[in-house]
């Protein structure tokens, strides 16, 4: 089959797909199946792509992280759905690669190092770095051809500071079913957001108080976290029973049960295996997230930070968060009915954090005694959660010291923490 006769037949299929789903039918069988080779058509593409990303990052940051995986089916599906779609031949990114460092320079060597390559073909550049989304999404993506391959490829290149806010705002959109990421709006979600997207140093005193406003309003990170509790040591658990015989294993296919929210894992040594379980276990009806894929030196530490809004057991941006209000209440000019409403929701939301930090460590003799081969993994999981616990002590240490602008309400606010 020629390329044209090639495109025109992916093109036939994303039109048979979109027309189906507006009707209100399910994909044929035959349908899937020729989606998923279309899908697999991409590896070679995506495995020289990926190698030749993680060559490259660790010349410039030595703690880099490198995934790549297939675009999901689902999301195949939704993409194909949406007004003024893109058609499925002209998806540039059913092959992706992301690669996580620390500072724009570094990204900006990684570009120079695939436009300089003999092996490659940069097709676009888009740098959201310069030119950052209505959204506040920042990153910058390449579109790039292996020459010895027919495939394009999407690379993500990212901070961390970056990524954090970009998974933030996925976990968001999961904690009230709105699909942020792929378009689907929501003003009050949208605006906080998009004020999260700016640096604290760059948020205005209103900035600061329409952030927590908006919070008080949706209660957005009580509700996330009701989703993190007990999450950390029901992925640590899977995550070790699943990989104690899997040591050698790159490939990973995450699980995410939409009921419980709880992750699950599940190893493989070669691509063609990995992509054949992940079509089989591919559900329609959408109850459960699953993404196959390949990260560079495979920890739970690493997949945490890479997938955060798969495992949901906390998030670095709400260190940011608590900032924002620590920074607030320590203003002079600040009114006692706004010191007192704000004092109030952080000790709540710290109260609720704490809990769930309880809640992980009645389950460390647990897992050392049932997996005794995984200390390594247990003892990073160890770590991060004394992590957590210290800061959320030095958070209580800031509010007792705090200024407040009434006699007297220093005290009150030691007599409310009180707790464990």
């Amino acid at each position: 089959m020629s390329v044209n006769e090639k495109s025109n037949s992916v093109r036939s299929l994303g039109r048979r797909l979109k027309k189906n789903q507006k009707r209100g039918l399910k994909p044929k069988p035959e349908d899937l199946n020729e989606l998923q080779n279309f899908r697999i058509s991409h590896q070679e593409s995506l495995v020289k792509t990926f190698d030749f990303l993680s060559e490259k990052s660790k010349l410039y940051h030595k703690g880099f992280i490198a995934v790549f995986r297939l675009k999901r089916i689902d999301t195949i599906l939704r993409k194909i759905n949406r007004p003024n779609s893109t058609r499925l031949d002209s998806m540039y990114d059913i092959g992706g690669c992301r690669v996580i460092v620390d500072s724009y320079n570094q990204i900006l060597k990684i570009v120079d190092e695939f436009e300089k390559s003999d092996e490659f073909e940069v097709e676009k550049h888009l740098d959201y770095f310069k030119n950052p989304q209505t959204t506040g999404y920042r990153s910058y993506h390449l579109i790039v051809k292996p020459k010895s391959c027919s495939k394009k490829v999407e690379v993500q290149l990212r901070t961390t500071a970056v990524h954090y806010w970009a998974t933030f705002v996925e976990i968001i959109g999961l904690t009230f079913n709105v699909r942020l990421k792929e378009g689907m709006k929501h003003d009050e979600l949208d605006r906080f957001n998009l004020l999260l997207s700016k640096e604290v140093k760059d948020l205005s005193f209103e900035d600061k108080q329409e952030i927590i406003n908006i919070d008080q309003r949706l209660n957005i990170l009580s509700k996330m976290y009701k989703l993190f509790k007990s999450n950390y040591y029901i992925a640590i658990k899977n995550w070790v029973t699943a990989n104690e015989n899997n040591k050698s294993s790159d490939y990973i296919i995450m699980e995410v049960e939409k009921s419980s929210y709880h992750p699950s894992f599940s190893f493989f040594a070669n691509l063609k295996d990995a992509e054949s379980i992940y079509f089989k276990r591919f559900d329609i009806e959408e109850n459960t997230e699953m993404v196959l894929i390949k990260i560079n030196k495979q920890t739970l530490k690493k997949l945490k930070l890479a997938y955060s809004n798969y495992i949901l057991a906390s998030h670095p941006f709400i260190k940011m968060y608590i900032d924002i209000y620590i920074s607030i209440l320590n203003r002079k000019d600040i009114e006692i009915r706004q010191f007192y409403s704000y004092s109030i929701y952080l000790y709540k939301l710290i109260k609720l954090f704490n809990s769930s930090l309880d809640e992980e460590f009645k389950n460390v003799e647990s897992l050392f005694e049932n997996h005794k081969n995984s200390i390594k993994e247990i003892r990073e999981w160890l770590a991060d959660l004394k992590e957590r616990v210290k800061y959320f002590s030095e958070v209580r240490s800031k509010m007792e010291n705090l200024n407040p602008p009434k006699l007297g309400f220093v005290q009150w606010i030691k007599n409310l923490f009180q707790f464990k």
